[in-house]
């Protein structure tokens, strides 16, 4: 018996999935870190591009899921875009899951956001020789970044993963983008709606985890929102399941009150909500929305084009 239990221990030993590490194997790792970020006034994760953002956030950091929500018309997409067109600039490597909309539609409008060219002056034959320039410049600064883009509409977390741990490996990889939860495949067609959402949210936790970089997920939010007078967002919000708001690292509602009720004192007004922020704080960081560019600038910072 006792030889038995020593053969099934070794065994058990080989095929475990991962072992403790002391935490004097760690301790000086995060000592330094800390240390770094002191004396250098550095963000621990990497930037969204939006300096009250950032500065609420600390940065997108590694291994966190993150949601980005809001109701179809706020513009959740476009804020997600215009991360991944900061991020790539800075010279950060960007895996973006396009499960919505077509790559060439998504390069599209980050090119046409990124040089504030409005796509109407586009459908209307209405360029200038100024803007044509500003639109090559801005597709041959993105030639040679590491910007990588999948439209496929049937894939599971799982091949999103693997897909990922090839770029990681050949190319390199600091964010993961999808967009949207509700488009993620599921394998297991036996599950409710609601069971497929919990899976996926946890699949998509153990994803940031392993690939050590923060996955922003863009999620619709339910009607609910739509009933009430106060249309602003909150947690209970978040579609189908309770599960998000329990593996979410950190929430983030995009809110434009300007849809709902436009004046003239809230035109372009955009609010991103902090409903949820692990080790920080909850908030409301302002940003300017710009709709003839499909484009979030800071607030502080208005960039007027033609």
């Amino acid at each position: 018996m006792e030889f038995a239990e020593t053969e099934i221990f070794a065994l058990s030993e080989k095929t475990t999935i991962g072992e403790f590490v002391e935490i004097k194997d760690i301790i000086l790792d995060v000592y330094l870190d800390i240390d770094k970020r002191y004396q250098n006034d550095e963000l621990e994760g990497i930037i969204t591009g939006y300096h009250a953002l950032d500065k609420a956030t600390d940065g997108l950091k590694k291994k966190n899921l993150i949601y980005l929500a809001g109701r179809p018309p706020m513009g959740k997409t476009a804020l997600a875009i215009n991360i991944a067109e900061k991020n790539v600039l800075a010279g950060n490597s960007v895996a973006i899951f396009s499960l919505e909309m077509g790559k060439e539609e998504l390069v599209k409008r980050l090119i046409l956001g990124a040089n504030y060219i409005n796509s109407q002056k586009i459908k209307n034959k209405e360029l200038t020789a100024d803007e044509w320039g500003r639109m090559l410049k801005g597709a041959n600064a993105l030639l040679d970044k590491k910007l990588f883009i999948e439209d496929n509409t049937s894939l599971t977390v799982a091949e999103m993963t693997s897909m990922c741990r090839r770029i990681k490996r050949d190319k390199g990889l600091d964010l993961v983008i999808i967009d949207c939860l509700q488009l993620i495949s599921s394998n297991n067609s036996k599950l409710s709606r609601r069971e497929e959402i919990d899976s996926i949210s946890k699949s998509l936790k153990a994803m940031a985890k392993e690939l050590d970089v923060p996955v922003i997920v863009i999620s619709s939010l339910s009607r609910a929102t739509e009933q009430r007078q106060n249309k602003r967002q909150v947690l209970s919000d978040l579609r189908e399941s309770g599960q998000i708001e329990y593996d979410a690292d950190l929430v983030m509602f995009v809110h434009r009150e300007e849809y709902y009720n436009p004046t003239e004192e809230n035109k372009g007004e955009a609010k991103i909500i902090i409903a949820k922020q692990r080790n920080g704080q909850l908030g409301i960081v302002k940003l300017k929305w710009l709709g003839q560019y499909t484009k979030f600038v800071d607030a502080s910072h208005i960039k007027k084009r033609g």
